[in-house]
């Protein structure tokens, strides 16, 4: 199943493996005009992979984007 855009070539989904593939803790924004439920495969616990659903508002966006910046930062800091 092709779950939307994705690099030239293959779907979101395809290319979301590979990105995964080659770096395993990159975090991900999935935005999908799809219901969470069928992109819930791709979500994790780890919270390194987030959904925003299509269509969404800029403030929603950026909260995301926030949410997303300030776990990775936190996640940081505890490497440390």
């Amino acid at each position: 199943r092709n779950y939307g855009q994705g690099l030239p070539g293959m779907g979101g989904d395809e290319a979301f493996r590979e990105i995964r593939r080659i770096k395993p803790d990159v975090r991900v924004i999935l935005m999908s005009g799809f219901n969470q439920e069928n992109v819930q495969a791709f979500l994790d616990d780890s919270g390194r992979t987030r959904f925003l659903h299509k269509p969404f508002e800029i403030d929603g966006l950026l909260q995301i984007l926030r949410e997303t910046l300030e776990s990775k930062s936190l996640a940081s800091l505890h490497e440390s």
